[in-house]
């Protein structure tokens, strides 16, 4: 296995085209977006692939009056909710002449739900529906889910860290929440009074969460058939070129929007492994630790290292949940070692869409 040392030592295949660019490669890995998000806007190669993957969805919806599902699926700080914050930008709420505004993208959240009722409550929350009785009968409630969907016009349904919602011991849906998921693609109710059907407006429903949403959903031949596209979002690795590349522009990015960019350089190789080997590439961990590095600098505006500065956030940023060794005091030579040992510990797959694989 290649090291990650060599592909970014100067006699390395990678090294060379190290040295043949001395800045961050211009070719579009990521992807500019129109948004009125105060992130950034570029995205990675999965969280492209999820944004093409709506947009010709949403296509097939409105031609052909059938609802899609999509899978987007990845461990913790794979990107998977920025991916969401640039969709909900991207197709955005479009005001009308209607008294009601219209709610082309509904997003909910769903880490704190855990039964069907839970996520039925948390949409109708993000419809401006809040105040439902608790004793409401799930019945009633997909009623006033569909109708809620109906009216503000909605297209595209964001059902976030949707893993917390499975039966633990069997890593599978609740009955009723399958049946929810079911009826969400159809637009109709579980109970026997369905309504909504061929009449209803079809959905763009996209479920993110742990790898585990899978096997969930594979389990059920009519979820697998109605939720067939699959979108794998990895952490960022440096195995390939491509992917220091990837980590490169990342850093970038963040440098950036933290003000930065004056201290901390992508192009220095040196700078790229701490990095790596601090934060093994978790978007929410990098966030953090040049957060801090920006609050530091801000309170000692005269620091001029990078790495002085990186090493000074580490301890408070990161330090409690990651090695105790400071990634930016270690040696050359035990850094190489421990960030190669983070590197093969990586799954070797790419991130890709697929579709119909999982079919019933």
């Amino acid at each position: 296995m290649t090291q990650p040392s060599q592909l970014l030592s100067p006699s390395s295949p990678a090294g060379r085209w190290i040295r043949s660019s001395q800045s961050i490669d211009s070719r579009p890995a990521l992807r500019p977006m129109t948004t009125t998000s105060k992130e950034s806007a570029l995205l990675l190669p999965h969280q492209n692939r999820l944004v093409r993957e709506i947009e010709v969805a949403l296509s097939e919806v409105l031609s052909t009056d059938t609802s899609r599902g999509i899978l987007f699926v990845g461990e913790s700080g794979t990107g998977k909710s920025h991916a969401f914050n640039v969709i909900e930008s991207h197709f955005a709420t479009i005001p009308t002449n209607d008294v009601q505004q219209r709610a082309t993208v509904v997003r909910a959240d769903l880490r704190a739900a855990t039964s069907t009722g839970a996520i039925i409550h948390a949409l109708l929350t993000q419809l401006g529906r809040p105040n439902i009785r608790p004793a409401t009968k799930l019945d009633t409630l997909e009623w006033m889910l569909h109708d809620a969907f109906t009216a503000y016009g909605t297209l595209i349904l964001l059902m976030e860290e949707m893993h917390n919602g499975l039966v633990r011991e069997a890593k599978a849906f609740a009955y009723r929440t399958a049946e929810l998921m079911k009826g969400l693609w159809n637009r109709t109710t579980s109970g026997l009074n369905s309504r909504g059907g061929e009449h209803a407006q079809k959905l763009v429903i996209v479920v993110s969460g742990l790898p585990v949403l899978l096997d969930v959903f594979a389990k059920d031949a009519e979820l697998a058939s109605r939720y067939s596209s699959v979108i794998e979002a990895p952490y960022l690795s440096l195995s390939s070129s491509e992917d220091i590349r990837l980590v490169r522009q990342v850093i970038n990015e963040f440098r950036k929007r933290f003000g930065l960019a004056q201290l901390i350089n992508p192009n220095d190789n040196d700078i790229v492994m701490r990095l790596y080997l601090a934060t093994s590439m978790h978007l929410r961990h990098l966030e953090k630790l040049f957060a801090r590095a920006q609050s530091l600098l801000a309170r000692q505006p005269r620091m001029d290292s990078g790495l002085e500065l990186l090493k000074a956030a580490y301890p408070s940023a990161l330090g409690i949940m990651n090695a105790p060794a400071n990634p930016f005091e270690i040696d050359r030579a035990r850094l190489e070692d421990a960030v190669a040992t983070v590197t093969a510990s990586r799954p070797l797959h790419k991130a890709q869409s697929r579709q119909g694989s999982r079919a019933g």
